[in-house]
């Protein structure tokens, strides 16, 4: 027995020995036996089998594996020839088929999307209730991280910081505007050294708005302030001080100094989406609080 040696069956080609591999109306196996009506017979040498069943899948006759077959891989070889390649690669143990091919009919993706769909009708996330909910959670939510951001605005930049050869106060102020739904922070530095802000003395450092259907103001029956529940309806909107110089310009406003600290005192934000009702909390020190309106108290 010479080296072993993988062939290509290819269909079409009589390879002269006794078994001729044809698998077309009769097939004849290696003991020259016939298959009635093209069928590859049982018995007889695997590999002539496996060359039958290679036939049949490529002519499109029934065989062993139905499909766009290649290559299968032939027995020892004969004079220790070598391999002899065909038009592809060589599949050894193995005959692929066209069922192997991945994809998705048009009629299941159609289904798919029909079931998400339904899934999300069915959980409300198209509900505007649930939109409200969420918008009134991301504004209170922005309001905090943007006061915090502010805070840490001043620490670094506030104190004293040299202007024209000399030292002069700075300050970080953040300006509420309820009617535009807005707030804005500032950097103000003492130019005049007065030690009081002035006009052209304050620059803006970025503004931010509230989400849509989110205002600045109270729900209904609210009458305890947030988020200490003390008996008692809130004064307004927005109790931070005001001041009439710039940039408060009579509106509510944070002023914080180097330390972060509120040198204005302590207040607080409400905010409402028609539904429901947050606030936001400040003290004197700079810590903030975030409680939310249950028809009853904060929490």
């Amino acid at each position: 027995m010479g080296r072993p040696a993988f062939r290509s069956f290819r269909p079409g080609r009589r390879r002269g020995r006794p078994w001729s591999g044809r698998c077309g109306g009769a097939v004849a196996d290696g003991d020259g036996r016939r298959g009635p009506g093209g069928q590859c017979p049982p018995g007889g040498d695997p590999l002539r089998r496996a060359g039958c069943d290679f036939r049949s899948a490529g002519r499109g006759l029934p065989g062993r594996a139905g499909g766009d077959v290649r290559h299968v891989v032939a027995g020892p070889g004969r004079g220790g020839r070598k391999p002899r390649p065909g038009p592809g690669p060589v599949v050894a143990g193995a005959v692929m088929t066209g069922r192997g091919r991945g994809g998705f009919t048009l009629v299941e993706l159609l289904t798919a999307l029909a079931i998400i769909g339904i899934l999300l009708a069915a959980g409300g996330w198209h509900s505007t209730a649930v939109l409200q909910r969420w918008q009134a959670w991301r504004g209170i939510q922005q309001v905090l991280e943007d006061c915090r951001e502010a805070q840490a605005h001043a620490e670094r930049g506030g104190g004293y910081v040299f202007d024209g050869g000399g030292l002069v106060m700075a300050r970080s102020f953040l300006v509420f505007d309820p009617g535009a739904r807005r707030y804005t922070l500032f950097d103000w530095q003492d130019a005049d050294g007065d030690g009081r802000p002035g006009e052209g003395e304050s620059r803006r450092v970025w503004s931010r708005e509230l989400p849509p259907a989110v205002r600045f103001g109270r729900a209904a029956g609210v009458d305890r302030r947030a988020c200490s529940n003390q008996e008692g309806a809130p004064a307004a909107d927005i109790t931070f001080g005001t001041a009439a110089y710039p940039p408060c310009n009579g509106r509510p406003c944070l002023k914080f100094d180097q330390q972060g600290f509120s040198a204005m005192g302590p207040g607080a934000v409400y905010l409402v989406d028609g539904a429901q009702a947050f606030a936001l909390t400040a003290t004197r020190p700079g810590h903030f609080t975030v409680c939310r309106w249950d028809g009853r108290e904060w929490y």
